[in-house]
């Protein structure tokens, strides 16, 4: 049966749109919802697009199927919107679902359903509901027992991708310098509106940072280009991590509308620099890039030094500093950032 409209608005989650779209995904297992009632998810975090819970009541027994799901749709605001556009972020997402998800060790949520219209605008996702696991949080940080998971988990991503010609056939997914331009000049205008205004608030050595990548941001990102290529997430934050009970069941990531091809120390340094304070990711930041390394080699990833990875780590910084200093000056920041 061909699947309605894609849903503009969460009124029009209805039981038979619902029941159309998931029909394929064989998750209702025969069951007819009756019921679906929609409400907006983390509100104040994310920034790509509207998330919503939908509670779901069956016409009669459903055994297996969900009592919820999670869907994702544009943002209500167009700003927001067209700048998601422009990046292609909808289509990467829906296409990394309907695409890859089974293809990276990375455990993701089942996603039952993903569709997006030609102009890479509407999009909707439905995907399962994590609720039920802890959920990592970007303002109260991590352990490092947890910063470990992550680690590993993104690890064993990066050396099953590790320079794999599959990478040049993902002809929607950006490589991490695409856009290094363009960042460049639309963080120099923001940081050049606001500068005067970060004295006395911020340290120094940052102000000079500042002022260092008004020139340098886009030659910074072309070198990280040029580092051995893998699959990235690509915004790997705790507001994007969920763990199981069990550690030996590693990390469930979501949000994967930022995945691109890039070196695989970026994910871990923009992951540290969002999971500690300073103080404390300087003290956590050698032994856990020494093991990834270590997860590297695990994975038949020959001939990486701690070295070359911890330059690669060091370099990534930039690109996360300037994003977030941009989003955050324009006012399409969450509370995470």
């Amino acid at each position: 049966m061909p699947v309605p409209a894609t849903p503009s608005d969460l009124e029009q989650f209805t039981p038979a749109w619902l029941n159309d779209a998931l029909a394929d995904s064989g998750v209702l297992g025969g069951a007819r919802i009756a019921e679906a009632s929609a409400e907006l998810v983390a509100a104040d975090r994310g920034i790509g697009g509207t998330v919503a819970r939908i509670r779901l009541d069956y016409d009669g027994d459903a055994p297996g199927a969900p009592a919820s799901i999670i869907a994702k749709l544009p943002s209500a605001i167009e700003l927001t919107r067209g700048g998601g556009r422009f990046l292609r972020l909808p289509e990467r997402e829906v296409r990394f679902y309907r695409e890859l998800a089974g293809r990276v060790p990375t455990r993701t949520p089942e996603c039952y359903y993903a569709a997006i219209d030609d102009d890479g605008d509407a999009f909707v996702l439905l995907i399962e509901d994590l609720s039920a696991l802890p959920a990592g949080d970007d303002v109260e940080g991590t352990t490092p027992d947890r910063a470990a998971r992550v680690v590993d988990a993104i690890a064993a991503q990066h050396a099953a991708w590790w320079r794999s010609p599959d990478l040049d056939a993902l002809d929607w997914m950006p490589a991490i310098d695409e856009h290094a331009r363009m960042w460049q000049r639309m963080f120099t205008t923001t940081w050049r509106e606001h500068r005067d205004g970060l004295e006395g608030l911020v340290p120094a050595d940052v102000v000079s940072l500042g002022e260092a990548m008004t020139r340098q941001l886009g030659a910074a990102v072309t070198r990280l280009a040029q580092a051995p290529p893998t699959l990235l997430h690509g915004d790997l934050r705790l507001d994007n991590l969920f763990f199981p009970d069990n550690p030996a069941e590693g990390v469930v990531a979501v949000d994967w509308s930022n995945a691109s091809r890039g070196p695989g120390p970026y994910d871990v340094a923009y992951f540290m620099c969002v999971a500690f304070d300073p103080e404390q990711r300087r003290e956590q930041e050698h032994a856990l890039l020494r093991r990834y390394v270590d997860a590297l080699a695990a994975g038949r990833v020959e001939g990486v030094t701690f070295d070359e990875c911890f330059d690669v780590y060091r370099l990534s910084f930039c690109e996360p500093f300037t994003r977030m200093f941009f989003l955050l000056m324009r006012g399409h920041a969450d509370k995470g950032t």
